[in-house]
C-alpha cells in the first residue's frame, strides 16, 4: 500500500470507534481495535479490509452531509 492510503486508513480508525468500523465492514470489532491499539500495523491489512474501510468511511461522510 502507498503511504497515502496508509495514512489515510490510520486516520479514519481514529476516528471511529473500533465497534462501529467492524459491524459495518464485516470483521470483528479486536481486529480493528489492534490497529487502533498499533499492535497490528495498518501496512499489514489486505487490500480488501482497507477498500471496506474507506468505503465505510465514504459513506459515513455522506450521511453526514
Amino acid at each position: 500500500m502507498t503511504n497515502n492510503l496508509i495514512a489515510t486508513i490510520s486516520k479514519i480508525i481514529k476516528t471511529e470507534t473500533g465497534y462501529s468500523i467492524a459491524q459495518n465492514i464485516g470483521v470483528r470489532p479486536e481486529q480493528i481495535n489492534r490497529l487502533k491499539r498499533g499492535e497490528r500495523k495498518v501496512d499489514n491489512i489486505s487490500l480488501d479490509m482497507a477498500q471496506k474501510i474507506l468505503d465505510y468511511y465514504a459513506n459515513v461522510t455522506i450521511d453526514i452531509k
